[in-house]
């Protein structure tokens, strides 16, 4: 049928968006299913700023300083708290300090949330929870406020210490 023609054309036209493909390269390539990802904010934050920090996470728009660079907006893509370039991943994830704070906010939260750590992904994009579970829901809550605190204080400008 025409209409079946005219799906298969669209097939070809599909391309990943970028957002999703740097995304899935940050998750080790791994397959994931971006419409439950894109509603954690909706299910666990009431707040209107958390919804739209988590927005320009999930579509790769968070200006980190390599991005910043990049566009001629700052002269250097370094972190200041470690000297190595700052990506998404560095900033939230990888930084010997985010490390400390990840580390910290488990030992106090983890007894709460059932969790002792969380992958890059779950950092990053959130858990995705089918169920509607009260305690996921509070997690999700938890990592994207930690993220904001992360995002505050690197605005301050100055070196974090969380310990």
């Amino acid at each position: 049928t025409s209409k079946q023609i005219y799906n298969d054309f669209l097939e070809d036209k599909f391309v990943t968006n970028t957002a999703e493909a740097k995304l899935q390269e940050i998750c080790d390539n791994e397959i994931i299913d971006f419409e439950d990802y894109y509603l954690i904010p909706f299910k666990c934050c009431l707040d209107s700023k958390a919804r739209a920090f988590q927005y320009k996470l999930n579509h790769n728009i968070y200006p980190t300083n390599d991005k910043l660079c990049m566009m001629n907006i700052i002269d250097s893509a370094q972190c200041r708290n470690c000297n190595d370039t700052e990506t998404l991943t560095h900033l939230f994830v990888e930084c010997v300090e985010t490390k400390l704070f990840w580390v910290d906010l488990f030992r106090t939260a983890g007894p709460l949330s059932g969790k002792n750590n969380l992958s890059v992904k779950e950092i990053i994009l959130g858990i995705p929870d089918d169920s509607n579970d009260p305690q996921c829901k509070l997690l999700n809550h938890i990592i994207i406020m930690a993220k904001q605190h992360l995002s505050f204080v690197r605005a301050k400008k100055t070196k974090t210490q969380y310990n």
